[in-house]
């Protein structure tokens, strides 16, 4: 496979899993969150485009977007950053996970510290470990127990 395992890359993320290995046009994810089925879940969604931008400037976090075949107006996986990544490297990341048939709609507040894991494989391929998320999209929700982790290679690269 192209990307291994993300290590943590600040000393609270230790309770959080570690991203599954990818597979060529899926994110591949697991999680322990509180779904509304109960219990953990693990599997693959179909990828039908992405977005990657590493950081530009001060003023510009860099990006990146998951977004399915099925849904390709809304992102699934919205991950941001504050400093550049280079391709084989990994930084501290925030994100917002949208994952309709879990009912799982989960992120991180903007004031609050990025201590996700992003890394960044090259060639396509991603993996990243979000934890310390709250219920929502407006961070508005309760903080969940429990982090997402996600791997995606492109089909075409």
């Amino acid at each position: 496979m192209m990307m291994a395992a993300v290590a943590a890359c600040s000393s609270d993320n230790s309770d959080r899993l570690a991203p599954p290995d990818c597979v060529p046009g899926q994110m591949t994810y697991i999680t322990d969150l509180p779904l509304a089925g109960g219990g953990a879940a693990e599997g693959s969604i179909a990828i039908g485009s992405h977005i990657f931008v590493n950081k530009l400037s001060a003023d510009d976090p860099g990006e990146l977007m998951l977004f399915a075949t099925t849904t390709p107006q809304d992102p699934l996986v919205d991950i941001t950053f504050d400093r550049l990544i280079a391709n084989g490297a990994s930084g501290s990341a925030r994100g917002a996970v949208n994952l309709v048939d879990l009912q799982l709609d989960a992120g991180n507040c903007d004031g609050e510290p990025a201590d996700g894991v992003l890394d960044v494989a090259g060639g396509g391929g991603y993996s990243f470990s979000l934890g310390h998320l709250h219920a929502g999209a407006t961070c508005d929700g309760e903080v969940l127990a429990g982090s997402f982790a996600a791997c995606y290679q492109s089909a075409s690269e």
